[in-house]
């Protein structure tokens, strides 16, 4: 019997959703035929569309080096992803002080980073300040930030200007705001390496591919792999190929126009996740006569986003009013869309 193979389409919680045994597992020991996946037994293989350009999760902008860092770094909370509610995670509990400018983190007790070293408040102060320092990618999310010390080792202090009711969102929502140990921009190349307290630790890096291996002192639930193989393909068509012969076991890179019959393959898994991705169209207001904001109205009303959304997206989309999507908690429907008005 063939093992079932997973596609994702716009996945958010990537390859720790297919290794931790969310939903329906993955055969990553089965007998995979003369064009079956040539990877070590137990190892997941998965293909994305690019290769990440770097491996400093302070520093990345590409989502391909987040599909590789999100399985090997932590962060201090993390947003549970049925609730959004931010969960703890490096930190074991956090308070806010009655001002609310002043947020205590209790770290993690016996967390120790890939390379053996112990997991300390240094490293927290040391990862959040080189953000800051630096004005790395994600320095705009500590705009609240007056100073972040180490109370002691276990224990963490950041100070804000102003009251700052999203900081656990600005800290925790993804792992560009992951935990780095202190001084590991000076101690590793983090363009080729990483040392992060994640489930995963960073194996080897070539030109066709990443590999991960379990990290076996890791402080939560492992993970049920031995590895993971992320191949970079970059055409949809041929990673779709490759998880249909068995060359792969999971890829994301799915076009909306294979959705239904991906859904019909008996053979693989097809599973759809709400996305932050986003199309929009907009107008030159310098231009004539789209300064006219009665002619933008009427271009908007006129539009059939639910015909557009099918014909384009194939019904793998929803129509929004903003870029904020509809699972999240900031969303809100203020402006619902009337074609007939």
């Amino acid at each position: 019997m063939k093992p079932r193979h997973l596609a994702i389409l716009f996945a958010l919680a990537l390859v720790l959703a297919a290794c931790n045994g969310a939903g329906e597992g993955v055969d990553v020991n089965g007998e995979q035929g003369e064009d079956g996946v040539e990877a070590a037994p137990g190892t997941l293989v998965a293909a994305i569309s690019s290769q990440p350009d770097q491996f400093d999760p302070h520093a990345t902008t590409a989502y391909a080096s987040f599909q590789v860092l999100e399985n090997v770094y932590d962060t201090l909370v993390v947003p549970n992803p049925e609730t959004l509610e931010f969960e703890p995670s490096l930190a074991e509990d956090w308070e806010v002080s009655d001002d609310d400018l002043t947020w205590t983190f209790n770290l993690r007790d016996g967390v120790t980073f890939h390379d053996g070293s112990e997991f300390a408040a240094d490293d927290v102060v040391y990862s959040f300040n080189r953000i800051i320092d630096e004005e790395l990618a994600n320095a705009f999310r500590f705009a609240n930030v007056d100073e972040v010390t180490a109370v002691d080792d276990l224990t963490v202090e950041v100070t804000v200007s102003e009251p700052t009711p999203n900081l656990l969102a600005n800290i925790g929502g993804f792992k560009g705001m992951a935990i780095l140990s202190e001084g590991a921009a000076d101690d590793f190349d983090l363009a080729t390496e990483a040392n992060g307290t994640g489930p995963f630790l960073l194996e080897s890096v070539g030109a066709d591919s990443v590999n991960l291996g379990a990290f076996e002192d890791y402080w939560g639930e492992g993970p049920s792999v031995e590895g993971v193989e992320f191949r970079f393909i970059a055409e949809s068509t041929t990673a779709l190929t490759e998880l249909r012969t068995g060359g792969v076991h999971w890829t994301d890179n799915v076009p909306p126009q294979e959705v239904q019959t991906l859904a019909d393959d008996d053979q693989v898994v097809l599973e759809t996740l709400p996305s932050v991705d986003y199309w929009y169209m907009t107008m030159n207001y310098d231009a004539e006569p789209f300064g006219d904001p009665d002619v933008r109205q009427a271009i908007a009303l006129a539009l059939d986003r639910e015909a557009i959304t099918e014909a384009a997206h194939f019904d793998a989309a929803t129509v929004n009013q903003t870029a904020i999507p509809e699972d999240s908690v900031w969303y809100t429907d203020y402006a619902p869309y009337d074609q007939d008005q």
